[in-house]
C-alpha cells in the first residue's frame, strides 16, 4: 500500500516549545501506527509513529539558522516507503522562524524497518 509523509508548516521562534508534528498515512488517508520514522535535523532521530500515524519532532532546542529535515519511512511487508523533506527557519528572539513543505526525495537515509504480522 502506498503511503504519504506529511507535515503542517510551523513558525517557531528559539526557546518555544513548539514541535514539528509529522504524520503518516497510507494512500486511503489512515494513519500508519506502530511505524518507524527517521528525521534528520541536526543529527538523525528514529521515531514510532502512534495511534494517530504521528510523531513529533521538538523544536524547542534549534539555534538561529536554516535547516533540512529529512523525513522518510522506510516501508515494511505491507506498506511503501515514503520521503518528504521539511526546511526549517530557526532565528533568534526577535525573529519568527518558519517551517515549510517541501515534496523532495531523501536520499543516504538508514531508517530502521519493521516487519508487520501478516493480514
Amino acid at each position: 500500500i502506498f503511503t504519504k509523509l506529511t507535515a503542517d508548516n510551523v513558525t517557531v521562534t528559539y526557546g518555544d516549545n513548539k514541535n514539528l508534528i509529522i504524520t503518516l498515512e497510507d494512500v486511503y488517508s489512515n494513519p500508519v501506527s506502530d511505524a518507524y520514522v527517521s528525521v534528520d535535523l541536526n543529527g538523525v532521530n528514529n521515531y514510532v509513529t502512534d495511534v494517530k500515524g504521528q510523531i513529533i519532532v521538538p523544536l524547542q532546542n534549534l539555534t538561529p539558522g536554516s535547516y533540512v529535515a529529512k523525513v522518510g519511512f522506510s516501508g515494511d511487508d505491507y506498506y511503501m516507503e515514503s520521503k518528504n523533506n521539511v526546511c526549517t527557519f530557526a532565528q533568534n528572539l526577535e525573529s519568527a522562524a518558519t517551517i515549510c513543505v517541501i515534496n523532495t526525495s531523501l536520499s543516504n537515509s538508514t531508517i530502521p524497518r519493521r516487519l508487520r504480522p501478516s493480514m
